[in-house]
């Protein structure tokens, strides 16, 4: 590559939607993993167990599509979660289907939670200012949706 071109480009790479929301996840997980610590969860397991409580019982393509997340990872973090003893996994209506719950465990961790969560979120908030922080979420939101319609 030409030297002017790379001297013409080489911060282009801070217009790029994709690098710059991965830089952003990253310190936003950071950030939310710190304050979970003392409930013994992270933002990971905390959002999994959020789908999971919120449509249980619910099957592992479905925790899939609700978070964006791929099946591989799903596959993990659920059993991470039922090696913790906070998710159950028992068969579905068909033998391929498996379906996800909650266990008693998983709701107690998931209420101890909550409070160090509304503290990340206050923190962030503060950090880029409500109707900022508002914004974001709602973009990223969007953002997630729009992938599930572009790879259908």
């Amino acid at each position: 590559m030409h030297s002017s071109t790379l001297e013409t480009n080489r911060r282009r790479g801070f217009d790029c939607l994709c690098g710059n929301m991965r830089m952003a996840a990253r310190s936003v997980t950071t950030l939310y993993d710190g304050y979970l610590a003392p409930a013994g969860l992270t933002a990971a397991e905390l959002s999994v167990l959020w789908c999971v409580i919120s449509v249980q019982p619910v099957s592992m393509q479905r925790i899939s599509e609700t978070l964006a997340m791929e099946k591989s990872t799903v596959t993990r973090n659920v059993a991470h979660l039922c090696a913790r003893n906070l998710l159950k996994v028992g068969a579905g209506t068909d033998a391929r289907m498996k379906h996800v719950s909650v266990t008693r465990i998983g709701q107690e961790a998931f209420v101890r939670a909550l409070p160090h969560w509304k503290a990340a979120q206050r923190a962030a908030t503060k950090a880029l200012g409500e109707p900022r922080f508002k914004a974001m979420v709602t973009g990223a939101l969007r953002l997630a949706r729009a992938r599930k319609v572009a790879a259908a």
